[in-house]
């Protein structure tokens, strides 16, 4: 796969973070027509999982014949910006509440925190989903190059990464709190798929507008799905995951066919390298013992106000940690 080919990753991993900003701004603002909005905002989180199976999807037929070097840099990667972020969060918790709750602050070190995040770190469930993602990452690698040259075996294998989301809430609610952590294996490994048979995908701009309107189409569902079944698994686990999902595809297709050809501009580029960064930074000056919300009293002022802060302190955090990863790759080449 020609490097060019994928330039639309990069303008789609921007897009995932600003989605991912303007939910939990709009959750900010007070208004209940934008607060209601965040729930397809939140659509972003989804992008990610998508867009890193994808990536991973097309090294798949070099990448993890030595998987221990493979699940180091991941860990590293993952770990390093997360755990700088979670030092800054502690020390506010401990200066500014005067209180620390080490129950809830030690799951939260160790990434296994799922949905029960200390305040200003609640959207880090995403390194438990993702490290779990990585975890079966080499045997969703075998699977897929097994059934690389089988049309009915990939048939059936997305078939089934389809099909178990809507089965798993069911089946395992009585021994988790829900499913909404696992879920996410599926999307990923559904990418995954895709991205080791994209030569074979067909981009064009007729798709692109058909890829829009299913959409809209998913978004609709969602509403009446709220309106009809809210509060239930159906609604909660199997209709918001479904719709979520379905929509980050058609977002992935289309921005495939619309930046095919498009070299990402630096700053989009700039943007793109930190956005792991910005997604943990920025919920702690959100919501958080560092909260900037309400500083000004004017909503959209606060909102430039976080996103300033967030990128500076997020360009700085990407800074340390690749110094840190600089010097771990020196000393492993001595």
């Amino acid at each position: 796969m020609k490097a060019y080919k994928l330039q639309f990753t990069v303008w789609l991993r921007t897009f995932g973070v600003l989605l991912i900003l303007a939910c939990h701004f709009t959750q900010q603002s007070g208004n209940a027509y934008l607060v209601m909005s965040s729930q397809f905002f939140n659509i972003g989180n989804s992008v990610f999982f998508i867009l890193s199976g994808f990536l991973f999807g097309i090294k798949s037929k070099s990448a993890f014949q030595n998987i221990l070097p493979w699940y180091k840099k991941r860990l590293l990667r993952i770990y390093l910006p997360y755990e700088l972020m979670l030092i800054v969060l502690f020390v506010a918790d401990f200066l500014i509440l005067k209180k620390v709750n080490l129950g809830s602050w030690l799951p939260q070190f160790l990434g296994v925190q799922a949905w029960n995040g200390v305040c200003g770190a609640t959207q880090t469930w995403f390194v438990t989903s993702i490290l779990l993602c990585y975890l079966v990452t080499p045997v969703i690698a075998k699977v897929c190059n097994e059934v690389r040259n089988n049309r009915g075996g990939t048939v059936k294998l997305a078939s089934l990464l389809i099909i178990l989301p809507a089965i798993l809430p069911y089946v395992i609610n009585g021994i988790f709190a829900d499913a909404t952590i696992i879920v996410p294996i599926f999307w990923y490994a559904l990418a995954f798929l895709i991205g080791a048979n994209f030569e074979k995908v067909v981009l064009t701009k007729r798709n692109a507008w058909i890829a829009f309107l299913l959409l809209c189409v998913g978004f609709c569902v969602r509403l009446i799905g709220r309106a009809v079944f809210d509060g239930t698994i159906l609604y909660n686990q199997v209709i918001a995951t479904y719709t979520h999902a379905f929509g980050a595809f058609c977002i992935f297709y289309i921005f495939a066919v619309l930046f095919e050809d498009s070299k990402a501009v630096k700053v989009v580029s700039s943007f793109a390298a930190i956005s792991y960064e910005v997604y943990l930074w920025h919920y702690m000056f959100t919501d958080g013992p560092l909260r900037l919300f309400g500083i000004s009293g004017v909503w959209i002022v606060d909102c430039a106000l976080v996103l300033c802060v967030s990128l500076i302190v997020a360009w700085g955090a990407h800074w340390i940690a690749n110094r840190i990863l600089l010097k771990t790759e020196i000393r492993k080449g001595r």
